[in-house]
């Protein structure tokens, strides 16, 4: 019943800000995968990207290109790079960044079709409604779950480092000083999917009302 009453006649110019909106979520969501998906190609290549594109591949990045490493001292007379680290583990290191990416792609097409049925004049409609709630979702429980994957890597990395040494297995090169940052929680992505929460109840507060009005006249 709400998708019938929630419906109104858009003007126009009503459709072009929504047109508008739309473009400005996905250019935002275009460009955030981009960066993320440079930083997968280095940790997971170990390449420079503009040098890889110009066909030089023989430059690596240090192992500090893992987000997960603050510091990383060769020990004297020792050579080495992220590319000597154990392809799983630079895997695991890039995983939190490739969920980012995933859960970026999903909420912008989550958050297009809500905006399709404003632009429908639906915006109360039950459609709208479940699909605040699933972007809420995607986005909180998304997020821990990246939270959760870059806790385990630096928890690998920290048990590499246990009683002073350096596990050459996952490091594959001699360090003198390796140091380590904290799990990396996308604060950003959780909020926002917080406050998409709060808007479900929002929208669904408004398709009551509007029924209640729509049966009053």
């Amino acid at each position: 019943m709400a998708d019938l009453l929630a419906t109104h006649p858009i003007d126009k110019p009503s459709r072009k800000v929504v047109t508008r909106a739309a473009y400005i979520i996905w250019s935002v969501a275009v460009g955030w995968v981009l960066l993320e998906l440079v930083g997968v190609f280095s940790m997971t290549t170990g390449l420079f990207l503009g040098n890889a594109l110009l066909g030089d591949t023989t430059r690596h990045q240090p192992l500090t290109v893992l987000p997960q490493v603050l510091q990383a001292e060769l020990a004297p007379g020792a050579t080495g790079d992220v590319t000597d680290a154990a392809p799983w583990l630079r895997l695991l290191c890039a995983a939190p960044y490739v969920l980012n990416v995933v859960i970026v792609i999903l909420g912008a097409v989550v958050f297009h079709r809500i905006i399709d049925h404003v632009g429908r004049g639906r915006p109360f409609s039950s459609t709208v409604q479940l699909a605040w709630t699933r972007l809420s979702g995607l986005l909180v429980w998304g997020g821990l779950a990246q939270t959760a994957l870059s806790t385990l890597a630096v928890g690998i990395i920290a048990g590499g480092l246990q009683d002073g040494t350096n596990d050459r297995r996952l490091f594959g090169a001699e360090y003198s000083g390796l140091g380590i940052n904290g799990p990396d929680v996308p604060w950003m992505l959780i909020v926002l999917g917080i406050i998409a929460g709060a808007l479900a109840v929002v929208f669904r507060e408004g398709a009551r009302l509007e029924e209640e009005v729509a049966g009053v006249v």
